[in-house]
């Protein structure tokens, strides 16, 4: 574990726990919990994930896509019929114990999506998924709205293209507006320390969507793979995203707590 993991060693954290996830996310933007999901849950989600991208591809389904920069990288937006739809990744009780105090005890989820990337990726360009609330109206950061938790469908490594933040700067508000390189984030980012969100398959990396980060080049012969899901506080319109869908049978199977998060 690093400094800015937590492992969760029981379906509930402790306050203690919890507390230090919060602050985590706070003070630096990200946190990663270990260990949410089981190891062998996640070895058969990996091959029923990497058996949609291969349907996806040979469909041209729209539910597949490139990244918005880099090559090599992709999104997808998996099947909720299938496990992906399931508790323990869209209400996992570990990761819920620390939204709730940041997004508020009726938060909703906001987008499932996923990412895929090849062997042999460039890196994507820095970038943040949603801007400060106001943008540049106001010069204090505001309390987080949006959060993502990206489940890891195996190691995530230095090596297979780890994703790279840069902590801290979701508290950056732009208040420069029409000044040269404002929005050129790459160059911003010149000579400011990164990290890397490494971690053992089935952990949960919580992310501040403001937060700049990057994929990166995945060196090894394997690709790297996580799923993608956007929370958010239940007044914001964000997405209710077509993503969420799933047949009608499905959805009346699904636990009170997946139809509860997932209601608009």
């Amino acid at each position: 574990m690093t400094s800015e993991s937590l492992e969760v060693r029981s379906r509930q954290l402790s306050p203690e726990d919890v507390d230090k996830v919060v602050l985590h996310l706070h003070d630096r933007g990200y946190a990663i919990l270990e260990n949410v999901i089981p190891r062998e849950e996640v070895e058969a989600a990996r091959a029923e994930y990497l058996r949609t991208f291969e349907e996806f591809k040979a469909t041209n389904s729209t539910r597949l896509q490139t990244s918005h920069s880099g090559s090599g990288h992709y999104q997808i937006q998996p099947h909720l019929a299938g496990r992906f739809g399931g508790a323990l990744y869209l209400a996992n009780p570990a990761v819920l114990q620390c939204l709730r105090p940041i997004l508020g005890a009726g938060l909703k989820i906001a987008f499932c999506n996923s990412n895929l990337t090849q062997p042999g990726s460039s890196y994507q360009r820095v970038h943040r998924d949603c801007p400060p609330t106001f943008d540049g109206e106001i010069s204090v950061p505001t309390p987080p709205s949006l959060l993502a938790v990206n489940i890891l469908l195996c190691d995530f490594t230095t090596e297979n293209g780890s994703t790279e933040v840069w902590p801290g700067t979701h508290l950056i508000v732009d208040t420069l507006r029409g000044t040269a390189g404002a929005t050129d984030l790459e160059k911003r980012t010149e000579g400011w320390p990164a990290t890397r969100t490494n971690a053992p398959a089935g952990s949960a990396v919580i992310r501040d969507l403001r937060l700049w980060h990057r994929g990166t080049p995945n060196h090894t012969t394997a690709p790297r793979m996580m799923l993608s899901l956007v929370y958010k506080r239940n007044w914001v319109a964000w997405r209710n995203h077509a993503s969420l869908e799933a047949p009608a049978e499905v959805m009346a199977d699904w636990p009170v707590e997946v139809r509860e998060l997932v209601r608009p």
